[in-house]
């Protein structure tokens, strides 16, 4: 039976962690630590601490893995305590953001492609140090590694703020710019870190659906499902003033909606691991929520595309009816 310990156990990733392991019957405790409340059960016990400041040896000793979701900061200090505790298995999530978005990047990336981040992306950059941070451990200490390089991760209850002012770039975009996309379900990424950790699988592996959106669907889409049937519009100043907002992130976003990041799954595939979403059914999902949202997921996809059609319809009987008023006019 297997023990797992889980840092920033409450964040959105880390109640979904939470779940799938308790609901593992290869799992038989899970140590759950975040500052805020935790409910007990019979899997799971809960440490409300500090990671930058608390013993950790009650959270670490004796554990076969830790997944570490808490701030990226702290992850030196968790990874060397493990060691110290006989933890010696570490799950660590990264983002396909770290590859880069290069105008020559091939569709679709491989955890075998070098890394060519050159951007100014605080996030990726981020991201980067802690991939570095990890593999140093390994180094020093022999322990065993698993990093998750996620597509960009959405859900219903919402995203982290680099995924949605890059989703809400995407979806502005120009026609000349229509890199394919990919969306992945937060349940997705949970499911994935609980499944390497379980298997205390050992390398990195890119966590995306299959396939990606390519242009054409994607701005189906767009029009119907992020644009909410344009009803009620949002007022153009308010959009303005909300991407103004965003520029400095925006600016640092461009490549990544310029160019193809989209990734393969492959690996993480051949270990066992499903997606459960769609890259569609995650960006429908992930829409804002309203009375379009809270019908069943397939339904709405199905009006979503429907609309398009109707729109069509619509705009062709109002140009026939004003070319038919201008002939009358004019005889």
């Amino acid at each position: 039976m297997t023990t797992i310990a889980v840092t920033g156990a409450a964040g959105a990733t880390g109640w979904r962690v939470i779940q799938r392991l308790a609901n593992d019957p290869r799992v038989s405790a899970i140590r759950a630590a975040d500052r805020v409340y935790i409910r007990p059960t019979d899997k799971i016990e809960p440490f409300q601490i500090d990671i930058a400041s608390a013993d950790l040896g009650p959270l670490l000793d004796g554990a076969d893995s830790v997944i570490h979701l808490a701030e990226d900061r702290d992850l030196d200090r968790v990874l060397a305590k493990a060691h110290k505790h006989g933890c010696n298995h570490a799950v660590v999530i990264s983002s396909a953001m770290v590859y880069g978005a290069q105008a020559d990047n091939p569709v679709p990336l491989t955890e075998m492609h070098p890394i060519r981040f050159e951007g100014r992306l605080r996030y990726a950059a981020q991201k980067l140090n802690l991939e570095e941070q990890a593999h140093k451990w390994v180094a020093n200490t022999g322990g065993s590694l698993a990093i998750l390089r996620p597509a960009s991760t959405v859900s219903e209850q919402g995203s982290a703020y680099v995924t949605r002012v890059l989703r809400a770039s995407t979806c502005l975009r120009t026609q000349d710019t229509e890199p394919p996309v990919q969306f992945l379900h937060y349940d997705d990424l949970a499911s994935a870190a609980a499944h390497v950790a379980i298997q205390r699988e050992s390398s990195v592996f890119n966590v995306a659906p299959d396939g990606w959106i390519g242009p054409e669907i994607f701005s189906d889409l767009v029009s119907e499902v992020d644009l909410r049937w344009i009803a009620p519009l949002e007022p153009v100043q308010r959009r303005i003033s909300r991407l103004k907002r965003w520029s400095s992130v925006d600016r640092a976003l461009a490549p990544y909606v310029s160019f193809s990041w989209v990734v393969a799954n492959d690996r993480i595939l051949e270990t066992g691991w499903r997606p459960a979403f769609t890259n569609e059914e995650s960006f429908v999902m992930s829409s804002p929520v309203g009375w379009w949202n809270r019908g069943p997921l397939r339904y709405r996809q199905e009006v979503a595309l429907t609309g398009v059609g109707l729109v069509g319809v619509g705009l062709a009987a109002g140009g026939l009816y004003v070319a038919r008023r201008i002939f009358k006019s004019r005889n």
